[in-house]
């Protein structure tokens, strides 16, 4: 007599939320609500989603005892033909080929050589089983048919839209005619203010500084100034007179004679930047080199520049840390030390 396993597998998937497959896996049903799918517009039951779990391969006898009561068979044969079938499924998988449990799903194996499973659109749920799924679309209406002129004999014709179209073309008015009123406005505002900044001057003509008062101090200007004075005061004939707020500006009154006074406007020199550097800041010692590996890519994923080196038989595992000043590497060393659980030090002093 032959045992279709497959069929006697699918058949008590409607009464148990589980069916074990000895040495092959488990197939688990879970409730799942009723769906909506509005591209295709289609409104699905109350079904059940079914799952498969490879790491269920205890027999726990229910499928050989279906089998058993649905063939008149001995509980001996029932397990014989479901040992033949896992046999033959686990072969189909080794060659990289398709497992098909008519009504159920397909097994087939990745490259990571484990099981996965494709489950078919049957529905397991006993209270909603052959339900269809429902078909839905849009509701249609019709306007009011637009009167037309008197006398001209033409009837109106209704025009048919759908909500969808109607909503569309009511919300979706011109951008010229939203926004008109407000670039109207906007456009007198800026003429108003480009009258007002021309004709509010007052007819006072804008002075431009000579070219050759530019980028120069003003003692420099000052003593300018003075010779232009004196010179004009000899053509003419008249003696120079000193002119008020000229003391004081002796070499011997400004202070002693050979010390440079800075000028306005000159900037003090700054101190010297600090040469960039490089610290090797270690985290973790560790003796087995997968777990130096391991805390190596846990560096890594956390955005720091991870190092490791092999000194004094150890694996030190921790960072690249550029830094200009002293003071940076304690900072770092307090944030690592409470995040990793360690007591961050120098490469250098490890070998002190």
């Amino acid at each position: 007599m032959h045992i279709d396993v497959a069929k006697a597998i699918k058949e008590l998937l409607y009464q148990s939320d589980s069916v074990i497959i000895p040495g092959l896996g488990g197939l688990i049903t879970t409730p799942a609500a009723a769906s909506v799918d509005y591209v295709q517009g289609v409104v699905d039951p109350p079904s059940k989603k079914l799952e498969f779990n490879e790491n269920l391969v205890v027999n726990d006898g229910a499928l050989a005892r279906y089998i058993e009561e649905k063939y008149t068979v001995s509980f001996r044969e029932a397990v014989e033909a479901i040992s033949a079938f896992v046999k033959e499924a686990k072969a189909t998988l080794e060659r990289r080929e398709i497992v098909e449990i008519p009504g159920v799903g397909r097994l087939y194996q990745d490259y990571q050589q484990q099981i996965r499973f494709m489950p078919d659109k049957t529905n397991f749920a006993v209270d909603s089983f052959g339900l269809p799924g429902v078909n839905f679309r849009p509701v249609t209406r019709e306007r009011e048919a637009v009167p037309t002129a008197a006398g001209s004999g033409a009837t109106a014709t209704p025009k048919v839209t759908t909500d969808t179209q109607a909503s569309a073309s009511e919300a979706s008015p011109s951008f010229f005619k939203r926004y008109l009123p407000w670039l109207v406005g906007a456009g007198a505002l800026l003429t108003a203010v480009l009258i007002f900044l021309v004709f509010s001057g007052g007819g006072s003509d804008i002075k431009v500084p000579d070219t050759d008062r530019l980028n120069v101090s003003p003692k420099s200007t000052q003593k300018g100034q003075q010779q232009a004075d004196d010179a004009t005061a000899g053509v003419h004939g008249e003696s120079p007179e000193a002119t008020p707020g000229q003391e004081g500006n002796s070499p011997t009154e400004n202070g002693a004679a050979g010390t440079p006074s800075a000028e306005p406007g000159e900037e003090a020199e700054q101190p010297p930047v600090a040469e960039r550097k490089e610290a090797f800041i270690v985290v973790h010692s560790f003796k087995n080199p997968r777990n130096a590996n391991n805390f190596y890519n846990v560096l890594s994923e956390a955005g720091y520049r991870a190092e490791k080196r092999l000194w004094n038989g150890l694996q030190r595992v921790g960072i690249i840390f550029p830094y200009r000043y002293p003071a940076e590497i304690d900072s770092i060393k307090a944030v690592l030390g409470p995040k990793y659980k360690s007591g961050p030090k120098l490469f250098e002093e490890l070998e002190k």
